[in-house]
């Protein structure tokens, strides 16, 4: 990422719609109407004229509030301007997962440019042609889309190193996994975490761990009890990315 400069001139690109301009819309959009009248809870769309796009991203929580992002598509910070927009939107609404929504803008974008006669490739599907096949994919005149794998940026944002851990007999761990398949973590307390994610994955096998405490079974109620409001089932959360970036730092 380029950092604080960039960032700020890409908030300055984010605006918020007035009532009139959302009013406008329910009329233009079918989307918009289906939010206005309560079918939908929330949307996002583009609206694009050649390679000038517009993100939108509107929800209907008691009035209908949404946010609208201006920029030009070029290959070289495009995809930085939507991760940081994504970001931006996760945080004026709680619920919002910010990778689900930056791939949704990725692939909605792709179908436009599409349309358009542009070819299109994504980071995943080169990634899959090249382990399927071996070798090198080649993509001459296909831009490249470069949609996130959530599994992948959990293991950067954490950074837990397997090679270097190794469980030691008689010490207590506290351990948070990912289950990619239906997005939750779970808090849990083993005695080698290790040997309990391989014993997960032979029932889920896209779970992953992401980070271990040194602590006992006390540091793991105190997690739960501080985040039983995220709680969906036994030691499984629903977490923002507030709330990781808090275990994170723990």
């Amino acid at each position: 990422m380029k950092g604080l400069k960039n960032l700020k001139s890409i908030y300055e690109s984010i605006y918020e719609l007035d009532k009139n301009q959302i009013f406008n819309m329910i009329s233009e959009s079918i989307e918009i109407g289906s939010l206005y009248r309560g079918i939908k809870k929330k949307t996002f769309f583009i609206k694009a004229n050649l390679l000038r796009i517009q993100l939108y991203y509107l929800v209907n929580d008691i009035k209908i509030r949404g946010f609208y992002l201006n920029y030009e598509f070029k290959q070289e910070d495009c995809f930085e301007i939507i991760f940081y927009y994504c970001f931006f939107i996760a945080g004026e609404f709680r619920f919002e997962n910010p990778i689900k929504l930056y791939n949704g803008y990725i692939y909605t974008i792709r179908e436009y440019l599409e349309s358009i006669n542009i070819q299109t490739i994504t980071m995943s599907e080169i990634r899959f042609m090249e382990n399927k096949l071996g070798e090198e994919v080649l993509h001459i005149g296909a831009i490249i889309l470069k949609d996130i794998q959530e599994i992948d940026f959990y293991r950067e944002l954490f950074k837990f190193d397997y090679s270097t851990f190794k469980a030691i007999e008689n010490r207590k761990y506290v351990y948070l996994l990912f289950n990619e398949k239906n997005g939750f973590f779970k808090i849990g307390y083993s005695k080698n975490p290790l040997k309990r994610e391989k014993t997960l994955q032979a029932e889920e096998p896209n779970v992953v761990l992401l980070k271990v405490w040194e602590e006992g079974m006390s540091f793991e109620k105190k997690l739960h009890r501080k985040y039983f409001k995220q709680k969906v089932r036994g030691e499984w959360f629903n977490f923002t990315f507030k709330e990781l970036y808090e275990l994170k730092e723990l």
